[in-house]
């Protein structure tokens, strides 16, 4: 067992030397292993860098485009733990740093602030005016001392009508101007067009890629912590099936993570001791292909 990390190994021989190993295996395989491209990392060092960022001045955004179930969501998610609401005793306040939520679809300008509060714990009434639930979110920023205000499926705004793009954006133009406010957001591809219709709005946010996988050294560096993180006793190879685990996916870190996975938890339910490619193939994992073909099949 020299191919698995050292924590991914006593676990293994734990499962081996006490009841109900398989579920806990399982389990285990369930939770989500956070493996992420090296792209992902420089991102994280970018996010770091704008939370500390004097509040002066211009501040930096952050835009980050990436196919769907690429990562993008884990990452700000990740972003958003490592930041939570802390209580400050000498202030005497509690300091959220980062506020993160979803960009609603369709959205307003009411529903953007109202997203802000839902996830400060406040709410909005249905009385309320625009300047009221503006006001409400300039006091809670304030009084939290928050920073960055975390976006994902920031491409939603594309669903709004032209004019209401329009106001959405000047609106967040004005909190990173009046609030002092970075905004990290993420989206797909068409965010970037979103963007572009505003030049203001697109010179205030860099705009980086998290890229799909390629058949290079990083993928196999990918499949070699994967496999050190997989609970089984013999090596499986992974590297070797590169080509074929691409193929079998849309070449995304979810898609990569949900075959190996279904593989993984497949292969122990039989008793086995590692993935092989048969097993990759039979796993009841449908490709994009497997599901594109069957979407037409069934209309």
């Amino acid at each position: 067992m020299n191919h698995l990390h050292e924590k991914a190994r006593r676990f293994l021989e734990s499962c081996n030397t006490e009841e109900g190993g398989v579920q806990r295996k399982i389990e285990y395989i369930q939770k989500t292993l956070w493996v992420g491209h090296p792209a992902i990392k420089e991102i994280e060092e970018k996010m770091d860098d704008i939370l500390k960022y004097p509040r002066i001045g211009r501040m930096p955004n952050l835009l980050i485009l990436a196919r769907s179930n690429n990562g993008k969501s884990t990452l700000l998610t990740r972003f958003a733990k490592k930041n939570l609401a802390v209580s400050d005793a000498d202030a005497g306040c509690v300091k959220a740093e980062v506020i993160a939520f979803v960009m609603p679809e369709g959205p307003t300008e009411k529903l953007f602030l109202s997203a802000i509060l839902r996830a400060t714990s406040l709410s909005s009434k249905r009385t309320d005016t625009y300047k009221e639930m503006y006001d409400k979110v300039l006091n809670i920023v304030g009084h939290l001392k928050t920073k960055v205000i975390l976006i994902d499926e920031i491409h939603h705004i594309g669903a709004g009508a032209p004019k209401q793009q329009r106001l959405l954006m000047n609106l967040m133009k004005n909190f990173t101007t009046i609030f002092g406010l970075s905004f990290i957001a993420a989206g797909t591809a068409e965010a970037r067009n979103v963007f572009a219709s505003d030049e203001q709005l697109s010179n205030r946010f860099v705009q980086t890629i998290i890229p799909i996988w390629k058949d290079d050294k990083d993928f196999q560096n990918l499949l070699y912590s994967f496999e050190s993180l997989l609970p089984f006793e013999e090596r499986s190879g992974l590297v070797g099936m590169s080509s074929y685990i691409l193929d079998r996916t849309d070449r995304t870190i979810g898609n990569i993570y949900d075959l190996l996975k279904a593989a993984s938890i497949t292969a122990i339910n039989k008793g086995e001791k590692h993935i092989s490619k048969k097993r990759l193939a039979n796993c009841g994992h449908l490709s994009p292909a497997d599901l594109a073909n069957e979407k037409k099949r069934t209309i």
